[in-house]
This record gives structure tokens, C-alpha cells and sequence, in this order.
């Protein structure tokens, strides 16, 4: 764990006008208007280089649990360890609330995906009792944007991190196919005997040679259709992922366009009775079509 001791030069090189709060929370899920906040960990730096940590220690004994006044999803709670025997005895957020407001007033906050999570998670558990957190004025500090803005996900930048070459006639084809060809010979070699642990803490790699095994290495979640838009959740049913972590139901009438088992194309109806969401007109020319709609199931 990181000592705390050695971060005030560091804390006072921010210049910081009022307290930075970084936090993190682990929740039932990850549907902000649905799932509510199962624990908390919160980190303060001070404008005088001091550092304020809630819990004090790591450890399942110190953890800041909460309430969250709904059964916790066997699956979530195998990936951030808190169960419903954990937290029947803990505070529910109506009772914490009024003390993290104090706590937090005046702060700015920070975190890792928190501008997408967990800051509008947090600013639903006080809305959802009748607290107007107040995100006006404050300053929100995403190291996850950080990370992504900084470490491009770009051709150019896999060439230079895997073969150490500047791509020269970038957006042409033939140079872009080229260096593609030897980023993948690259990432052969490197990731050969190499296993990374993912974030459900489950071990990915190394990766394959062989071609059957590398497609499906290289298949991110079970796609419904050749674009990803559309997910197979474990039990065979059509999702739509929003681009948060969440998904929304996919309901399907109608006969269903299909190449090699993956949808081709969906087509929109007029399903008003389902009080749904229509989905665009990807694709006019096909034979068959799939009428679909979409519920979000935030709101279920």
C-alpha cells in the first residue's frame, strides 16, 4: 500500500486551493439510476500537503460498508468481495449522508472512470434522499482520461510502444497494413508466455499463435452482431451495451437476418405498444429483417 508519509512534497506541488477528494465505490452494479453503493473509500489531499484516508487501513475489517437496502448480485459481489451477510448490520446511505456532505464540502473530487460512475453514483444516493449534492463549482479530476489522452490507443502509437518506429505515411493504406502486420508479429513474440490479471481479477493470456485461437482471443464480449451494438448475455439474450457499463434489454419480433449465427441486420418497427425506444434503420437491402426495440433497464 502507498505510505502516505512520503506524498507531501508532492501533494503541495499541486498548488491546490481547496482539499482533492479521490474516491472509489463498489456498488450492486452498475446501472446509476438502479444499483446503489455497497462501500466506500475516500482519500483527501489537503492544500497543506496532508493526506486524510477514509477507511485509516486497508482490510476487510476496516472497510467502509453500506446498506444498500437491496440484495447484492451473487456475480458483483464475487468481483468486489462484499456479500449481503456483510452489510445487513451496516448504515444505509440515508444515515451516512449527512456526515460525507460535511466531509466533502468544498471539495473537488477525483477518481479512475469516476466522471462516468462514480461521481453521478454518488450524486444519486444523495438525490435519492433528498440531498442536493452540488456538483456546480466543482472541479472533477478523471485519472482514467488522464490515462487515455495520454497513452493513445492509435496505430501510431502501438508501432512506436511495440517495434520503437515512427510510422511514416500514417492514414495511407499500404504503410497502415504494413505496420499492423508488424505490430501483430510484435505482440506474438511479447505476449508469448505472458498472463495479465484482468478487472474481474481473472487471468488473460498469453496469447495464442494459432489462428482459430487468436479470433477468439481477439473477441472482446459476445457479439450478437458484426458491429459489437449488440450482446449475448450468458443465458442466450440479446443486449444492447450504452457505452457505461450498462445495457439495455433488446426485445425481438419478426424474423432475424443471420450470416454464420450473427445477426446482419435489424430494422425498426413500430413496437409502441412495448413503450420502447426504436432502434435506427441500419441496412435496407436484406431479405430478412429483425424488428427490435429497445428498453433500458435502468428504469425497469
Amino acid at each position: 500500500m502507498m505510505n502516505i508519509d512520503n506524498l507531501t512534497d508532492k501533494v503541495l506541488g499541486l498548488h491546490l486551493k481547496r482539499p482533492l477528494v479521490f474516491f472509489d465505490l463498489e456498488t450492486t452494479g452498475t446501472k446509476v439510476g438502479v444499483d446503489r453503493i455497497v462501500e466506500m473509500a475516500m482519500v483527501k489531499l489537503m492544500p497543506d500537503g496532508s493526506v486524510v484516508k477514509k477507511p485509516e487501513l486497508p482490510g476487510k475489517d476496516h472497510r467502509i460498508l453500506v446498506n444498500p437496502e437491496m440484495p447484492i448480485p451473487l456475480e458483483t459481489s464475487l468481483i468486489h468481495g462484499v456479500y449481503d451477510e456483510d452489510v445487513k448490520d451496516a448504515p444505509t446511505f440515508a444515515r451516512v449522508a449527512p456526515g460525507l456532505l460535511k466531509w466533502l464540502h468544498d471539495c473537488d473530487l477525483g477518481g479512475f472512470n469516476s466522471n462516468r460512475f462514480d461521481v453521478p453514483m454518488l450524486a444519486e444516493e444523495f438525490l435519492r434522499v433528498d440531498i442536493d449534492f452540488g456538483l456546480e463549482g466543482r472541479h472533477l479530476v478523471d485519472v482514467q482520461n488522464i490515462f487515455h489522452k495520454m497513452e493513445q490507443r492509435t496505430l501510431r502509437a502501438a508501432f512506436e510502444f511495440y517495434c520503437g518506429k515512427d510510422l511514416e505515411g500514417a492514414h495511407e493504406a499500404l504503410p497502415d497494413t504494413l505496420a499492423t502486420v508488424e505490430v501483430f508479429l510484435a505482440q506474438l513474440e511479447r505476449y508469448a508466455d505472458q498472463t495479465v490479471k484482468n478487472s474481474r481479477g481473472e487471468t488473460v493470456g498469453p496469447v495464442p499463435s494459432e489462428v482459430e485461437e487468436l479470433a477468439t482471443f481477439c473477441r472482446m464480449r459476445n457479439n450478437a452482431d458484426l458491429m459489437g451494438r449488440l450482446v449475448y448475455d450468458d443465458d442466450g439474450e440479446i443486449l444492447v451495451p450504452d457505452g457505461n457499463g450498462r445495457e439495455q434489454e433488446f426485445l425481438v419480433s419478426g424474423r432475424q437476418s443471420t450470416r454464420n449465427g450473427v445477426i446482419t441486420h435489424y430494422w425498426d418497427s413500430e413496437l409502441c405498444a412495448l413503450g420502447v425506444h426504436l432502434t435506427e434503420t441500419l441496412d435496407a437491402g436484406l431479405d430478412e429483417v429483425v424488428h427490435v426495440a429497445l428498453r433500458t433497464l435502468d428504469h425497469q
